[in-house]
């Protein structure tokens, strides 16, 4: 998946992102927008799902002076203000039929008009689009417009959950550790191997979001610099103790390198946080070396091998 965000980032087509709730859609929409020709400019992100009824055509499109009670003044709307940008529409549907319309409308022809306005008005706005439902179950029940699913999927892109990307987990660990050690002042923090094995084996049901948060809490409350099995055991939001939970199977090294590959692709851009400078190398310095996760380790091993029969190697390349 992390291989189409070039080639998805390059057009100005629509994206429908598909997902499980705590997948990371956010963070693959930033990724596109961030490598896209765009990413100087705004990416705005919209939970259309938080906003009642009656607020998102106003969130979304602005008004007019005098178009309602309290409306004294104009006010842009998102649309405006994600102008040259990306427009990043979260639970998209969520959407009430109005709201659907008028986002169809928008779509087809870039043109949108604030409420209590007759007047058009023009947009340079690439939307983005995520949903964890089954978007064309909900067109087939009339819930969702089936011009506007044609619409929303020119590109479109599946997630996988996280019990199914165990390999990516690594190096989503040592982010979120960088960011909140950094947050919290407390200097760089590392995960021990067997702290990487016990997230490695949990069974992340909801999925990145979980893991962010069991690291974040490790990076508060834990007493050393390098966190170890009973760190994550303690702060796990499930409770008890990750061992003998359901191993997951499929571990591959492609996801890892799918992960190097998707931090590249940032550069010194925001991929995963908005303002967060996450570069290859910050990203691999927070675990530890002693740790059978760590990139540099594992590449050392491969140059100390070669030219080497595998059985004449003293050192076999860790298993991820």
């Amino acid at each position: 998946m992390i291989e189409k965000i070039p080639s998805l980032a390059w057009s100005d087509a629509t994206v429908m992102i598909y997902g499980e709730t705590g997948t990371g859609k956010e963070l693959i929409a930033r990724a596109i927008h961030y490598n896209s020709h765009r990413h100087g400019k705004p990416f705005i992100p919209v939970n259309c799902g938080a906003l009642p009824d009656h607020l998102i055509e106003n969130e979304l499109f602005g008004h007019a002076k005098g178009a309602f009670t309290d409306a004294s003044t104009a006010e842009k709307g998102l649309i405006a203000e994600a102008e040259g940008g990306a427009l990043f529409l979260d639970e998209v549907d969520t959407l009430s039929s109005s709201a659907q319309i008028k986002l169809l409308r928008f779509l087809q022809d870039k043109e949108y008009r604030h409420l209590g306005s007759s007047k058009s008005r023009g947009a340079d706005v690439r939307v983005i689009a995520a949903t964890n439902s089954n978007l064309w179950y909900l067109v087939e029940t009339k819930r969702f417009r089936e011009d506007l699913y044609y619409r929303l999927n020119v590109l479109s892109v599946t997630l996988p959950p996280l019990r199914e990307r165990v390999s990516d987990i690594p190096l989503l660990a040592a982010h979120f550790l960088t960011r909140y050690a950094k947050q919290n002042r407390r200097g760089l923090l590392h995960l021990s191997g067997d702290a990487m094995q016990k997230l490695i084996h949990y069974p992340w049901s909801g999925n990145v979001r979980e893991l962010e948060g069991v690291i974040q809490r490790a990076a508060v409350l834990c007493a050393s610099s390098v966190l170890e099995p009973e760190d994550i055991d303690h702060f796990s939001p499930c409770g008890g103790s990750v061992i003998g939970r359901q191993f997951f199977a499929g571990r591959q090294e492609g996801g890892l390198q799918s992960i190097h590959q998707c931090i590249r692709f940032s550069g010194n851009r925001s991929f995963f946080t908005k303002g967060q400078d996450t570069s290859h190398w910050s990203v691999r310095t927070v675990i530890s070396d002693e740790s059978p996760y760590c990139p540099q380790r594992k590449h050392n091993s491969r140059r100390k091998g070669r030219g080497k029969r595998p059985e004449d190697s003293s050192e076999a390349s860790p298993e991820i």
